[in-house]
């Protein structure tokens, strides 16, 4: 009896070792950290996550003192400055053609009039950051069509003149929901898209300082684009996980696909 027990015992320990052997043979999940900068007080910075060689997310850990500590009086420079310029880590570009990030502190918040609110512009670039030089805002054309229910609208600024599809020079112009344009309160988050040349040129997750402090999770989703240039892995989804132990957002995009 007790050798059979014995042996029953030995087979259950052999039973879990194998399961936990086959979860670990399959898990091949990896994360990969891209650069860091210290915006503020703290330390935003790129990383991606990987299964195999597929690429399945990309994302930017932003701390809420960054938020928080962020002056509310700057010199005004036309065009904006970006605080931070981070490449993403090895494997990003080839999946996905976003580049680079650039994080741009909006301390008044800008026209139209829903957005002038304090707010961070999160720009997830196709496109190098030298090329940005070259977006001068002389090229008028637009995408042949756009996201459903979003706009390219011109607005006329009293400094700077007609802005074209909202373009800014090293930026580009900017696509934003209808509906949020024709709200009369200020926005909180939005998913702006960034084209220049009739191609798109960034996704740009763009929240409220107010948003960020609150320290909450949200998500949003990424408009499904009528066109895209080659193959490119595009996301779905967006979403902010807030760490609570270090105050840290996690931004991430996610649901790539042709």
């Amino acid at each position: 009896m007790v050798a059979d027990s014995i042996r029953v015992a030995h087979r259950s320990v052999l039973t879990v070792l194998v399961a936990a052997t086959g979860l670990v043979g399959c898990s091949d999940t990896r994360l990969v950290q891209g650069e860091c900068r210290n915006v503020y007080g703290g330390n935003v910075c790129t990383w991606a996550e990987f299964a195999g060689d597929a690429l399945t997310e990309v994302g930017v850990t932003f701390p809420v003192q960054t938020a928080r500590d962020a002056p509310s009086e700057l010199s005004m420079v036309w065009p904006p400055e970006p605080v931070a310029v981070l490449d993403f880590p090895e494997g990003v570009e080839e999946q996905t053609r976003f580049t680079h990030f650039e994080l741009n502190w909006e301390h008044r918040g800008h026209q139209p009039e829903t957005f002038m609110e304090p707010h961070f512009d999160f720009h997830f670039y196709t496109i190098p950051s030298d090329d940005l030089e070259t977006v001068l805002c002389t090229d008028p054309t637009k995408p042949e069509s756009l996201p459903a229910g979003y706009v390219l609208p011109d607005a006329v600024d009293p400094e700077h003149g007609v802005l074209t599809g909202l373009c800014v020079p090293a930026m580009g112009m900017h696509a934003m929901p209808q509906a949020q344009l024709a709200s009369p309160d200020r926005f909180t988050a939005n998913m702006l898209i960034g084209y220049y040349g009739g191609e798109v040129i960034f996704v740009e997750p763009m929240i409220s300082r107010t948003a960020l402090l609150r320290g909450e999770p949200f998500s949003m989703e990424v408009p499904r684009l009528p066109a895209l240039r080659d193959a490119i892995q595009y996301p779905t989804h967006f979403r902010a996980e807030f760490d609570e132990s270090d105050g840290t957002y996690r931004l991430v995009l996610s649901g790539f696909a042709s």
